[in-house]
């Protein structure tokens, strides 16, 4: 500790709650760990990334209707 602060260290845990409300992500979440051999937090960052591709890639559509389903 620094003057009283935690100095971020690599590799930081964080606690996820996942609320029924959640559950069908929880799926997904399952999914992806068993479809591409991930642990939990690897497939939450694996899931979490890919979303931002597809975002990206539907942004630079040249289709406007593809664009518009943002």
């Amino acid at each position: 500790m620094t003057n009283g602060t935690r100095e971020r260290r690599k590799g930081s845990r964080k606690w996820l709650s996942i609320s029924e409300r959640n559950s069908d992500a929880m799926d997904i979440l399952e999914n992806t760990q068993v479809e591409n051999g991930l642990t939990f937090s690897q497939a939450i960052f694996h899931t979490i990334r890919d979303h931002e591709r597809l975002k990206r890639k539907i942004q630079n559509s040249n289709w406007a209707i593809v664009r518009e389903m943002l």
